[in-house]
């Protein structure tokens, strides 16, 4: 059996991945198992034939080329770093190999993004992910963060002379679970291929291992004059050193049990955290994917002393199996009403408070971002949200609004910078000479993005800033401030209070028949900018305009409808 690093992950999930995933790709069933194979494959393809479970990752591919680009960039940047060669290859399969065989004729084996070998070996990882999580990994003693790692350059180690104040922030990078800890599980691995493959072949050389990251501080210059180096180094040399045994008895457990093919379910929280992003979930844990699962609780903090995990472990899957003498949240008691009720929970009061501060007009705003990994234009860091597009739709007087007439937008027809255009379009649409109100669904994204443009744009800063401070946060009215409780629900939120979700309670609109469906769809149809033909780009301009005008238009609807509820 060849067992990939990739495939090594997935095994250490849990005991089940290694059964499903086999089932899946052979379709092989023994005669003495077959009725419970069938049900697990019945659950991964349906009566058509089609893929349940490796469903196509349409915003991972729409991104590859700049993951592919920040891999190039970082071996490039190694090898000045390093003074040492590292060649890009742009095919996994040409990139350097290295592979280990047990005594049962299992293969482990790796590949290398960035390979060096002299008088001592220098294996550099790249990942599309930033500094920032290292960076900000230490323990806080009033209110400073003393850092586990220090930057020198662009390369960051551990700090030397660790207190013991440094030992729980240590520990997360061998939680395999955490921010930090997933990529040293993963260079790991490579480690441990690497060691042992070295040992067997009687090579005795010192091997450095470096995580080739982008560098959170970078930002790009108008004159390309940056001060900072895109791509840094994480030393894991160290680090690394105490994974081999982890890595060598994960090993030998996943060797057990795939002599054994256990397809045994373990139902138990334990799981839940290593599982969620598994493609087997719906599979394993289907009493935690129906409606009002527990997974659903508001908050996700569980009941007294008991935590969602302890629930689960109970038997409690569904938030109407849990004894109601049990809840004690505000919210979770507003939640379970509506659930048993069926019937909506609203305060009219704070509802209608906050609808009469409104000023009219109402600007209904909504933004759509593009997050390279790579900044593409001047002022931008890594993953900035550079704004592509905007919806707006007018208001003029309490519940007037033409889904057509009164909606205004931008979108260019390519894929250059077009944002100051889109500032002095928006700042045009947006006249607060005689007041009035912008109005937004999740004021973060939208207030961050507007306060980037003024320190990007400075000379429009003045009219960004004051489109920002009459901002008001529709998600707010009806979710509520935190210190307050909710507002208004209804048990078809299943505790989203995403636009999604809210817009189906409120109205007969759906997002379920544009070709444009939601954020991600929208970066991967504006990506095809790059290439498509005029005449095609003007399809997919077609599809964004109607996905981010649905958007605005929806925050009318919803507005329209809680000022009739509370009326």
């Amino acid at each position: 059996m060849d067992i990939s690093k990739t495939q090594f992950k997935n095994y250490c999930k849990c005991k089940s991945y290694y059964a499903l995933d086999t089932l899946y790709y052979d379709h092989k069933i023994n005669d003495e198992e077959k009725e419970n194979m069938l049900y697990f494959l019945n659950k991964m393809f349906n009566e058509a034939g089609d893929d349940m479970v490796k469903i196509p990752n349409e915003q991972l591919e729409a991104m590859l080329t700049y993951y592919q680009e920040t891999e190039r960039l970082a071996l490039e940047e190694a090898s000045k770093t390093f003074k040492k060669k590292f060649e890009y290859k742009e095919k996994t399969t040409e990139q350097k190999y290295f592979s280990i065989t047990d005594d049962f004729g299992n293969t482990l084996y790796t590949y290398l993004d960035g390979y060096n070998e002299d008088n001592k070996i220098t294996i550099i990882e790249v990942k599309a992910t930033t500094s920032k999580k290292f960076l900000k990994l230490g323990y806080t003693k009033n209110n400073v963060l003393y850092p586990l790692f220090e930057k020198n350059d662009n390369i960051l180690s551990l700090k030397k002379n660790l207190s013991e104040k440094d030992i729980r922030p240590l520990n997360r990078l061998y939680d395999i679970n955490s921010d930090c800890g997933k990529y040293m599980f993963d260079f790991g691995i490579t480690k441990y291929i690497v060691t042992q493959s070295l040992k067997k072949a009687g090579i005795n050389k010192e091997v450095n291992y470096y995580l080739g990251i982008l560098n959170s501080d970078y930002i790009k210059d108008i004159n390309n004059k940056e001060t900072e180096k895109l791509i840094c180094f994480v030393d894991c040399t160290e680090i690394l050193k105490d994974y081999i045994p982890i890595i060598h008895n994960l090993y030998l457990e996943i060797l057990e049990y795939t002599k054994t093919k256990e397809y045994n379910i373990v139902q138990k929280s334990e799981y839940l955290n290593i599982c969620n992003n598994c493609e087997y979930f719906d599979i394993c844990h289907e009493n935690l994917t129906q409606k009002n699962s527990i997974l659903k609780f508001i908050g996700k903090k569980g009941v007294g002393k008991l935590k969602i995990k302890d629930l689960i472990d109970l038997g409690y899957y569904n938030l109407k199996d849990i004894p109601l003498n049990l809840i004690d949240d505000k919210n979770n008691v507003i939640q379970r009403n509506a659930i048993d009720n069926h019937k909506e929970y609203i305060d009219k009061e704070r509802i209608k408070k906050e609808i009469d501060n409104l000023e009219y007009p109402i600007y209904h705003l909504d933004f759509e971002g593009f997050n390279s990994p790579i900044p593409r234009f001047f002022g931008e860091t890594p993953y900035t949200q550079s704004l592509f597009q905007f919806s707006i739709h007018i208001e003029k007087e309490p519940g007037i609004c033409d889904i057509d007439k009164d909606n205004y937008f931008f979108l260019p027809h390519d894929f250059e910078d077009h944002r100051e255009e889109l500032i002095k379009e928006m700042i045009k649409t947006i006249d607060l000479t005689n007041g009035g109100t912008v109005l937004v669904y999740n004021k973060t994204y939208e207030s961050t993005q507007i306060k980037k443009l003024a320190q990007i744009f400075p000379k429009y800063s003045k009219e960004l800033l004051l489109i920002n401070s009459k901002i008001v946060d529709l998600l707010e009215i009806i979710k509520g401030k935190k210190s307050e409780g909710i507002n208004y629900y209804h048990e078809d939120l299943e505790q989203s209070f995403s636009i999604k979700k809210v817009l189906p309670v409120f109205s007969d609109l759906s997002y379920k028949n544009l070709d444009v469906k939601n954020g991600n769809e929208a970066i991967v149809e504006y990506s095809k900018f790059k290439y498509l033909p005029k005449e095609d780009i003007e399809e997919s301009r077609k599809k964004l305009l109607k996905y981010c005008g649905l958007d605005t238009y929806s925050m009318h609807i919803i507005l329209k409808e809680l000022r009739r509820k509370v009326r």
